[in-house]
């Protein structure tokens, strides 16, 4: 009945190319934009606007971003040059872009902010998720999918199934989990990053001694709840690790959908990350979760974000970042050490 009612519109001739059904031009960031703005002001009932990704926090922590002091001399570059410790905020979150229950199995994120005083017009971030990769993965890819998932998501399933791409949403289905806490899982930066002259990504490994268990019966806030738990008695630390790109058609810069080989080019550790025992379930720290803005652009020079799909991120975040400040009538904030030792 759907292929006859398709059909009749005289769609068949896009079936068979590479555009989506009922698009006749390509998908562009704006499209994106504009779609993602409408759905907070529809979806979200409240007088404070969250975030269009990533909305859940399951906790805002404090730690220190030391980096390592034994490091090549090919790798002293930008952040890097000198072995520095900094202060951070960091956010772990649920992918979805709804306030979900941790019930459901989800990929996580995390996004790290360096405080760094004597840069009083910028900070130095890092957005990490607990997948290596994106099945979708090319620029025209990533607009289509992200576009039509929020706007019509089974049209968007009858497209991929058209096009023969169906296992991406099954690699994208595998790709979400029950974790146990996400202080213990392997994060990576998915997309690619400028190291001076080097193209490399990033991977965030965790070393805690601690190990939370998963619980016999998963509630909603189980994942904050462990990571609680955690921090109450213990600190959790990270190995904060960058892949050098080696071959650029095994690692490519604008396919993320192909995973950098670890035995190719083998992570080196460069930093480190120590999250101090801590209180974070207060109403002080949710609430400045909120306001705090993340962004790969957020970064030196020597580590700017790059690719396409990481150029269409930049646009969406400061986008969305700049409208729900705006909406919630509150500045773009660029966190100080006073901050961090008050909150």
């Amino acid at each position: 009945y759907l292929f006859c009612i398709i059909i009749s519109n005289d769609l068949y001739a896009d079936i068979k190319g590479d555009g989506f059904p009922l698009q006749k031009n390509k998908v562009t960031t704006g499209d994106i934009i504009e779609i993602l703005k409408k759905m907070m002001i529809k979806d979200q009932n409240s007088s404070f606007m969250m975030r269009a990704a990533h909305t859940k926090s399951l906790g805002l922590v404090k730690g220190y971003f030391t980096i390592c002091s034994d490091l090549p001399k090919n790798l002293r570059i930008g952040l890097f040059r000198e072995s520095k410790r900094y202060p951070a905020f960091i956010r772990f979150s649920n992918s979805n872009p709804k306030f979900t229950s941790d019930k459901l199995k989800d990929i996580r994120g995390v996004a790290i902010k360096l405080i760094d005083d004597t840069q009083t017009n910028s900070s130095q971030d890092f957005i990490l998720a607990s997948c290596p990769t994106l099945p979708f993965g090319t620029l025209n890819e990533f607009n289509e999918v992200l576009y039509w998932g929020l706007k019509n998501p089974f049209y968007l399933f009858l497209n991929t199934l058209f096009q023969g791409k169906l296992t991406k949403f099954i690699q994208v289905y595998k790709m979400t989990k029950h974790d146990t806490s996400p202080l213990d899982i392997k994060y990576w930066s998915i997309t690619p990053y400028a190291f001076g002259n080097y193209a490399v990504k990033y991977l965030l490994r965790p070393t805690s001694t601690y190990h939370s268990t998963l619980p016999k019966d998963l509630t909603d806030a189980y994942l904050s709840t462990n990571m609680q738990r955690h921090l109450l008695t213990n600190d959790a630390t990270f190995d904060f690790c960058i892949q050098l790109q080696k071959d650029k058609t095994k690692m490519p810069i604008d396919d993320v959908s192909i995973q950098w080989s670890e035995t190719e080019s083998k992570p080196i550790k460069i930093a480190e990350i120590r999250i101090l025992a801590q209180n974070f379930n207060t109403k002080e720290r949710a609430y400045f979760s909120e306001i705090l803005t993340y962004s790969p652009a957020n970064s030196l020079i020597e580590h700017k974000p790059l690719g396409a799909i990481n150029q269409a991120r930049v646009e969406i975040y400061n986008e969305l970042s700049a409208f729900r400040c705006a909406k919630n009538q509150i500045p773009k904030l660029i966190p100080t050490e006073n901050n961090f030792t008050s909150i």
